[in-house]
Parts: structure tokens; C-alpha cells; sequence
């Protein structure tokens, strides 16, 4: 009798040990759910920004698509350039001649006075 005294008293303190292993284990998970309730709020967060990502990746694909290159941009930039000097040369002419033209104009009308004159100097008027 006396072992199942001793028993007993061993099964007391194993009980005891146990409960205080629940109560340990109780407290594990509570705060595990918290770490769980954490990880789903980054989860979300992380699928929100991987969405972006993709978003952006997209829009960059794009952007590259109709991007010009530096090779297109400086061959755009020497064609402008060649139309700015032909411009620029045929403004020069058109400056020139119109020159020409006004001077051609001004001997054209001493022409017509010095005709005007002969014409009344030989009487053919």
C-alpha cells in the first residue's frame, strides 16, 4: 500500500509537471498566433508589392519598346542639323539674290531715264 502511497504522490507531481507544460505550451501558442497573424499582414504586403513589381515590369517593357536609342537620337540629332545648315545656306542666298534683284532694279530704272532721254534728245517720242 505504501508503494501506491508513493505512486500516487508521483502521479501528483507528473500531473503538476504537466499543467505547468500546458500552461507553458498555452502561452507558445498564443504568442505563435501572434507570429502568425503578423506573417499574414507582410504576406499581403509582400503581394502587394510583387503585384507592383510586375506592374512596373510591364510598363518598363513599354517604355523600352517605343524608347529611343542613343544610336536613333543622335542619328535624329545630325539630320535636324543637316536641315539647320541647308536653312541656313538657302536663307543666305535668299539674302543675296534679293540683293541682286535690288540693285538689278535700280540700274533697270536708270535705264528706263536714260532711254527716256535719248528718246527726247532724237525726237522719237
Amino acid at each position: 500500500m505504501q508503494k501506491l502511497c508513493e505512486h500516487d504522490k508521483h502521479f501528483a507531481q507528473i500531473g503538476k509537471k504537466l499543467d505547468e507544460h500546458d500552461k507553458r505550451f498555452d502561452g507558445h501558442d498564443k504568442r505563435l498566433d501572434g507570429h502568425d497573424k503578423r506573417l499574414e499582414r507582410i504576406e499581403v504586403r509582400l503581394d502587394r508589392i510583387t503585384e507592383k513589381l510586375l506592374e512596373h515590369d510591364l510598363r518598363f517593357i513599354r517604355i523600352e519598346e517605343t524608347m529611343v536609342t542613343k544610336k536613333e537620337f543622335y542619328e535624329l540629332y545630325n539630320k535636324i542639323d543637316s536641315f539647320l545648315a541647308l536653312h541656313i545656306k538657302m536663307d543666305q542666298e535668299v539674302t543675296i539674290m534679293s540683293h541682286r534683284v535690288a540693285r538689278t532694279e535700280e540700274r533697270l530704272d536708270g535705264h528706263d531715264t536714260d532711254i527716256k532721254q535719248l528718246k527726247g534728245a532724237l525726237s522719237l517720242s
